[in-house]
Protein backbone atom coordinates (compact mmCIF):
# COMPACT_ATOMS: atom_id res chain seq x y z
CA UNK A 1 0.00 0.00 0.00
CA UNK A 2 1.17 3.47 -1.09
CA UNK A 3 2.10 5.47 2.37
CA UNK A 4 0.41 8.78 1.08
CA UNK A 5 -2.67 6.16 0.46
CA UNK A 6 -2.79 5.33 3.74
CA UNK A 7 -2.49 8.65 4.98
CA UNK A 8 -5.51 9.47 3.47
CA UNK A 9 -7.32 7.06 4.91
CA UNK A 10 -6.04 7.73 8.34
CA UNK A 11 -6.98 11.00 7.91
CA UNK A 12 -10.46 9.95 6.27
CA UNK A 13 -10.93 7.42 9.51
CA UNK A 14 -9.97 10.32 11.90
CA UNK A 15 -12.92 12.93 10.35
CA UNK A 16 -15.38 9.79 10.04
CA UNK A 17 -14.85 9.65 14.27
CA UNK A 18 -15.03 12.90 14.76
CA UNK A 19 -18.72 13.07 13.31
CA UNK A 20 -19.83 10.58 15.17
CA UNK A 21 -18.12 11.86 18.47
CA UNK A 22 -19.95 14.90 17.48
CA UNK A 23 -23.04 12.96 17.82
CA UNK A 24 -22.80 11.71 20.98
CA UNK A 25 -23.87 12.78 24.52
CA UNK A 26 -21.10 15.64 25.85
CA UNK A 27 -19.40 12.89 28.06
CA UNK A 28 -18.86 10.82 25.87
CA UNK A 29 -17.12 13.35 23.99
CA UNK A 30 -14.10 13.81 26.13
CA UNK A 31 -13.07 10.55 24.83
CA UNK A 32 -12.68 11.53 21.10
CA UNK A 33 -9.08 13.13 21.83
CA UNK A 34 -8.11 10.32 23.37
CA UNK A 35 -8.92 7.80 21.05
CA UNK A 36 -7.66 10.05 17.96
CA UNK A 37 -4.28 10.43 19.61
CA UNK A 38 -4.07 6.68 19.83
CA UNK A 39 -5.41 6.77 15.97
CA UNK A 40 -2.63 9.25 15.35
CA UNK A 41 0.20 7.13 17.36
CA UNK A 42 -0.82 3.63 15.36
CA UNK A 43 -0.81 5.11 11.87
CA UNK A 44 2.68 6.68 12.78
CA UNK A 45 3.88 3.60 13.63
CA UNK A 46 2.37 1.74 10.95
CA UNK A 47 3.83 4.09 8.63
CA UNK A 48 7.46 3.84 9.85
CA UNK A 49 6.87 -0.26 9.21
CA UNK A 50 5.78 0.35 5.76
CA UNK A 51 8.76 2.33 5.22
CA UNK A 52 11.07 0.04 6.96
CA UNK A 53 9.61 -3.12 5.09
CA UNK A 54 10.25 -0.94 2.26
CA UNK A 55 14.06 -0.65 2.78
CA UNK A 56 14.06 -4.35 3.38
CA UNK A 57 12.06 -4.75 -0.22
CA UNK A 58 14.57 -2.60 -2.15
CA UNK A 59 17.80 -4.41 -0.22
CA UNK A 60 16.41 -7.70 -1.31
CA UNK A 61 16.14 -6.75 -4.93
CA UNK A 62 19.37 -5.49 -4.71
CA UNK A 63 20.31 -8.70 -3.30
CA UNK A 64 17.82 -11.05 -5.92
CA UNK A 65 19.31 -8.98 -9.19
CA UNK A 66 22.60 -10.15 -8.38
CA UNK A 67 22.12 -13.60 -7.68
CA UNK A 68 20.03 -13.61 -11.51
CA UNK A 69 22.61 -12.04 -12.71
CA UNK A 70 25.22 -15.05 -11.57
CA UNK A 71 22.69 -17.25 -12.72
CA UNK A 72 22.26 -15.64 -15.99
CA UNK A 73 26.20 -15.53 -16.51
CA UNK A 74 26.36 -19.29 -15.33
CA UNK A 75 23.42 -20.51 -17.82
CA UNK A 76 25.77 -19.10 -20.75
CA UNK A 77 29.00 -21.09 -19.90
CA UNK A 78 29.34 -24.08 -21.57
CA UNK A 79 28.80 -27.57 -20.24
CA UNK A 80 32.47 -28.56 -20.05
CA UNK A 81 33.48 -25.77 -18.30
CA UNK A 82 30.62 -25.88 -15.65
CA UNK A 83 31.58 -29.70 -15.20
CA UNK A 84 35.03 -28.80 -14.66
CA UNK A 85 34.39 -26.30 -12.02
CA UNK A 86 31.56 -29.00 -10.28
CA UNK A 87 34.81 -31.14 -10.25
CA UNK A 88 37.04 -29.01 -8.80
CA UNK A 89 34.47 -27.97 -6.19
CA UNK A 90 34.52 -31.51 -5.34
CA UNK A 91 38.26 -32.04 -5.38
CA UNK A 92 38.60 -29.32 -2.75
CA UNK A 93 35.84 -30.74 -0.68
CA UNK A 94 37.25 -34.31 -0.67
CA UNK A 95 40.54 -32.87 -0.18
CA UNK A 96 39.72 -31.33 2.61
CA UNK A 97 37.23 -34.33 4.21
CA UNK A 98 40.53 -36.48 4.12
CA UNK A 99 42.32 -33.68 6.08
CA UNK A 100 40.01 -33.41 8.75
CA UNK A 101 39.67 -36.85 9.50
CA UNK A 102 43.19 -37.75 9.30
CA UNK A 103 43.76 -35.05 12.11
CA UNK A 104 41.41 -36.93 14.73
Amino acid sequence: MDICLGQYYMCRYRDMIRKTYQMLPLDLQDEEDYYLESLLREGQETCLQIRKRQEEMIGKRTDLRAIHKELMEMCYKPDVELLQELGDKLKCDISFSSEVSSRT
